[in-house]
Order: structure tokens, then C-alpha cells, then sequence
């Protein structure tokens, strides 16, 4: 099988270049080793205007509106801030998110493939042949957007010897949300970081991230304290822990 473009990786990032690429008339093959919908660590925050970017209507995938966002210190000093605009600041679930975006890509005429890894990758004249199992694919070009613990750029030669990774802690607690459209930053419990809790239908999508340096922050300690300020169990939550790569 040919395609004009093989994009390997289908979250947000590829399936959102799968479905321009496919709005313009290019045949596209959309792959990811896992079946869609999936869950992915990840806090959820989305900046409203990335709707100018689509053709289509992004609101089924929105979660929540944020209006608000208050900033502490070590849970005190608060500084509350209002945000311009109708929705200036979405909360989505990833897991809908990237199935959502992967279906307008799917009926904008992109072919998807889920659940298949790509276990090679090799020039092909001038495009690119895939390797899945025993199926062969061949591609005129090549995206590869399946995150930062893809192995593939190493298979390429391309990838950075060096990369800046950042430590960053998901938690996804259940429970009765508090002021449902106001982001929470909060930055003293954190040595070279910060955590965000952002409220969704039913609970919190909680994060704690460690961007600077070496040291990754003791999160045992951290959510200890973070969340019953939030009025939640310092026990609680489903909890995923994940690299994070950063740039300067």
C-alpha cells in the first residue's frame, strides 16, 4: 500500500497534521500502536485559539472552560486573574481529544491503522517504506509524531544525543470540583517547577512537574500537601508518571 504521507503517532499532534493533510487532498495513513481511545498523561489545558487552525468544530472535545486562573506560593499569597474573552482557556481529555481528531482526519479520507507498531523504517527510492508486522507500507513522506519516548528519530540518525527532559507526575482524582472554571497554578512546593490542578467533569486532572536540573521532586511529599487544600485525599488519585522533553 502508497500513501502521499505516513504519520506515525496518532495524538493530537498527528492526528491533527492527518487530518490537514488529508482536507488537502493528500492519502494519508494514520498509525498508532494502540487503539484509540486510549488514556494519556496529560493535564489538559488547551489555549481557545487553536480553533482558528481547524475547519472543524473542536467544542465536542472540550471538557471545560476556564475563565479564572489563581496563582499561589506555598498555597498562600493567592493573585486571581480574570481571562478576556468568550473561552479563552479549554480543559479536554485527551483520550477524547486525540479519538475525536482522529476521526475528522479518518472522514476527511485519511486511512488509520491502530494497534500496529512500527517495528522498521527505511529509505524507499525516494519515499519511505514501513514495516508492521509483515505488512509493508510505502510513503512519499514521513511524520513521525508518536512523543518524546518514540524510538524511531534514533533509527533515523536524527535524534538529539542530548535531550532536555523534564519530570512531570499525572493525577486523575474523582471527586466534588470547587470553583469548576478556575485553573490552579501553584509554584513554592515545587524546587524548578510548578503544579497545575484544572478542573473536569467529576474531579481534577492534577500535575506536578519538575523542569529545571537534575533533581525530580519528591511527589509522595508534594501531593501530601497539595491536595487537601483541595479538600481531597492525600491518598488518592490514579497516578502516571512520564518524560517530558523540553526545549530552551
Amino acid at each position: 500500500m502508497s500513501f502521499d504521507v505516513a504519520v506515525v503517532g496518532a495524538g493530537a499532534a498527528g492526528a491533527a497534521t492527518a487530518y490537514q493533510l488529508a482536507l488537502r487532498g493528500r492519502s494519508v495513513v494514520l498509525i498508532d500502536e494502540r487503539a484509540l481511545p486510549r488514556l494519556k498523561p496529560c493535564g489538559g489545558g488547551m489555549a481557545a485559539s487553536v480553533q482558528r487552525w481547524f475547519p472543524c468544530d473542536l467544542s465536542p472535545a472540550v471538557d471545560r472552560v476556564i475563565d479564572r486562573v489563581r496563582f499561589t506560593w506555598c498555597l498562600e499569597d493567592p493573585v486571581i486573574a480574570d481571562l478576556p474573552g468568550e473561552s479563552p482557556f479549554w480543559i479536554v481529555r485527551r483520550d477524547v481529544l486525540d479519538g475525536y481528531l482522529a476521526d475528522q482526519a479518518a472522514a476527511a479520507g485519511a486511512e488509520r491503522l491502530e494497534g500496529k507498531a512500527v517495528d522498521g523504517l527505511s529509505r524507499h527510492g525516494d519515499g519511505w517504506e514501513l514495516s508492521l508486522g509483515e505488512k509493508r507500507l510505502y510513503a512519499r513522506s514521513l511524520v513521525l509524531a508518536h512523543g518524546s519516548r518514540g524510538d524511531l528519530v534514533n533509527q533515523l540518525g536524527v535524534a538529539d544525543p542530548q535531550p532536555r527532559l523534564a519530570s512531570a507526575l499525572s493525577v486523575e482524582v474523582e471527586g466534588q470540583v470547587n470553583e469548576p472554571q478556575t485553573a490552579r497554578f501553584e509554584f513554592g512546593l515545587v524546587k524548578h517547577g510548578f503544579c497545575w490542578c484544572f478542573p473536569r467533569s467529576g474531579g481534577y486532572s492534577i500535575g506536578v512537574g519538575t523542569f529545571i536540573g537534575r533533581t525530580v521532586a519528591d511527589y509522595d511529599q508534594v501531593l501530601t500537601t497539595l491536595l487537601p487544600s483541595l479538600g481531597l485525599d492525600p491518598e488518592s488519585g490514579q497516578r502516571r508518571q512520564w518524560p517530558l522533553r523540553v526545549w530552551n
